[in-house]
């Protein structure tokens, strides 16, 4: 917008005399208060004037003015490449900014108990991983079966949750 005005004053000024200089070319004179449709439709008018007034020559010479005040592709381009490595840098910022949950647990895994002799070693092993309520579960395996024990197996057993089925194997496979 800034450019049509400063278009209309030069216009205006080295036009003298001419029906150019008359308000209605100019942006300036136009009421703030008005809607959308009715600034289009006095923009139109405006258009059409200048249109009719104006010869060819002096309105290239216009035009020109008007595009030395625009910015040109290899001006823009750059501020485009910016703005969207700005964007990802802000993107990996949120990223970090996630918390991630940790690959090691909050507290040591027990030892899987492979050579032990108690006959209370699944009691005492699943209470050290706080998984005392599948005790029923494996009672009365030794430690060489329930080393050999998968992920289906374990659910055949009853251990019915993924998250204690993923702890039992863990611990086993660190022991």
């Amino acid at each position: 917008m800034s450019s049509y005005s400063s278009f209309s004053s030069s216009l205006s000024s080295s036009l003298s005399g001419s029906p150019s200089s008359s308000p209605a070319l100019s942006f300036r004179t136009q009421a703030s208060s008005h809607s959308d449709s009715e600034r289009v439709a006095d923009e139109l008018q405006i258009i059409k004037t200048w249109f009719s007034v104006l010869s060819d020559q002096e309105r290239t010479a216009a035009l020109l003015s008007m595009a030395a005040d625009l910015p040109c592709l290899r001006e823009i381009e750059p501020m485009i490449q910016a703005l969207k490595e700005r964007k990802r840098d802000l993107w990996r910022r949120q990223e970090e900014l996630i918390i991630q949950p940790g690959a090691k647990p909050k507290w040591p895994i027990p030892s899987f108990p492979r050579r032990s002799q108690d006959p209370r070693w699944v009691a005492k092993w699943l209470r050290a991983l706080r998984l005392h309520k599948y005790e029923r579960c494996l009672a009365g395996m030794s430690p060489a079966q329930v080393s050999r024990l998968g992920d289906d197996d374990l659910q055949q057993l009853g251990v019915d949750t993924v998250g204690a089925r993923t702890k039992l194997l863990r611990a086993i496979q660190t022991g």
